[in-house]
């Protein structure tokens, strides 16, 4: 583990919980869920395969720790409300940045 990683771990990711992040459950499609937390927001994205336009999406950051691979269909409750996974966007090994709806 890389000192950044060691620092993250310890430090950053416990500030982003108490700051910005929301308490969540994780639920996968077999299995049980996760007690987790997120960091909800939108973002614009380039969306589509062939003719790539600019979108607003809904998106969410969950700690890798807890939620290493989630999947598409799998399920995240975050202050009650029920969004579905659509697609994993990005991990960088502390967070993993996934597409609800």
């Amino acid at each position: 583990m890389s000192r950044f990683d060691d620092i993250m771990t310890n430090l950053g990711l416990p500030a982003l919980r108490k700051q910005i992040g929301d308490d969540a459950i994780y639920t996968p499609i077999t299995g049980d869920p996760v007690s987790t937390w997120a960091m909800p927001s939108q973002a614009l994205e380039q969306v589509g395969e062939y003719s790539p336009r600019a979108e607003t999406r809904r998106i969410a950051e969950l700690p890798y720790a807890d939620v290493p691979a989630p999947e598409i269909g799998a399920t995240l409750t975050v202050h009650g409300v029920m969004y579905r996974i659509d697609q994993v966007l990005d991990s960088d090994g502390l967070t993993v940045k996934v597409a609800i709806a």
